[in-house]
Formats: C-alpha cells, sequence, structure tokens
C-alpha cells in the first residue's frame, strides 16, 4: 500500500506534535491536541 506525500506530511506533523509532550492524563487530551495541530496544520 503508497500513501501520498499529503498524508505521510499530516502524519509527520502529528507525530512532531505529540513527540515533544511527554504524557497525557487520559485520551481526550490527544484528541484534542491532535485536532488543534491539524487546525493548524489546514
Amino acid at each position: 500500500m503508497y500513501t501520498t506525500n499529503a498524508i505521510e506530511s499530516l502524519n509527520r506533523s502529528l507525530r512532531k506534535v505529540l513527540k515533544t509532550k511527554g504524557s497525557f492524563p487520559n485520551d481526550e487530551s490527544i484528541l484534542k491536541l491532535m485536532y488543534l495541530a491539524m487546525q493548524n496544520i489546514a
């Protein structure tokens, strides 16, 4: 399966955001951070 450059770029950006944070208190905080990161990327 091949992915497009756009998808790879999005995944790289999300990994970069999540990697800089240490731990999360709950799953909702991860989803919120990912949502805000995607809004910033778009």
